[in-house]
């Protein structure tokens, strides 16, 4: 599976090059570095744009690409909205973000001076793929209790038996809105949208982490914490990697994680790729969320 990395120029751009799109491709790997024709930081016009997605979406299908990454400086432009709607995929770090959900329950404990095994959570899901089951299974037995919020009851039953029988870990399969979350100081909402997230009843000083998009809580007495995103950080063993081919400081890091770990398939093979990653801090709706505001929280 190879992915598509695509920036603008560091340096100037030849009219020729501008003025016929010409894009320049380098091939790391099974992989691609696109340069576009484009300087850094220069207003492009909406025409240019959707002709260069056009060149990128056909490049995809030569080069059997499946995945694209975008410079960070190109993240929220608009290339990027023309690029899916093209149905190419740009990897966003929202897969990464589930799967660091171990790492993420950690981090939330220890900011707030609280040991994980004492914490109640809470999973908010209807998606039963195997990965899912497994981190379950890897999460419930490091914390107080497990509480699986969804609409597939039985399905998910199923793993409630098996760790009981097993392992003698008990998890709770529920999905009773009045009080579900109530007792869960960290709630993961893995799927849920946002019109279903808000009809359940949420602690007032709970910590929500929304892992597929960002969540709006209608909640007005809330007074917690609502993450929406994260930073992390890149091992020591892929800096080089990225130095070398001339990603390191152009792209996030979490993009960069999530392109080099996203051809993993099964649980266990994620979670060693991910033993030496870090969450560096996690994101709310104004910005990082300061050491201070957990403390609050407790």
């Amino acid at each position: 599976m190879s992915i598509l990395y695509i920036k603008e120029s560091n340096c100037k751009v030849g009219i020729i090059k501008k003025m016929f799109n010409i894009i320049t491709t380098e091939n790391v790997k099974n992989n691609s570095i696109i340069m576009l024709p484009f300087e850094k930081n220069r207003t492009i016009s909406e025409k240019q744009q959707e002709r260069t997605a056009i060149k990128i979406a056909n490049m995809m299908y030569d080069k059997q690409s499946q995945n694209i990454v975008l410079a960070s400086n190109l993240e929220n432009g608009a290339l990027k909205k023309m690029l899916i709607e093209k149905n190419c995929k740009v990897l966003d770090g929202r897969w990464l973000f589930k799967f660091l959900i171990p790492k993420i329950l950690y981090y939330i404990s220890e900011k707030q001076g609280k040991e994980l095994a004492k914490c109640e959570i809470a999973l908010m899901t209807n998606n039963n793929e195997e990965n899912n089951l497994q981190m379950i299974a890897d999460i419930a037995p490091k914390v107080k209790m497990v509480n699986i919020i969804t609409d597939d009851i039985d399905r998910f039953k199923t793993i409630e038996s098996y760790l009981m029988e097993h392992y003698g870990i008990i998890i709770r399969v529920t999905n009773n809105r009045r009080k579900a979350l109530i007792k869960s100081g960290i709630i993961i909402n893995m799927d849920f949208s946002e019109e279903k997230f808000n009809k359940y009843n949420i602690p007032i000083n709970g910590v929500i982490v929304n892992i597929n998009k960002k969540i709006n809580i209608k909640l007005k007495r809330f007074e917690g914490i609502n993450c929406n995103y994260f930073h992390t950080s890149i091992p020591d063993r892929y800096i080089n990697k990225f130095m070398q081919e001339g990603l390191f400081n152009e792209f996030d890091n979490n993009l960069l994680m999530e392109s080099v770990i996203y051809q993993k398939r099964t649980y266990k093979d994620i979670k060693r790729e991910l033993e030496d990653v870090y969450i560096e801090y996690l994101i709310g709706n104004n910005g990082k969320i300061e050491e201070s505001e957990y403390i609050q929280k407790t």
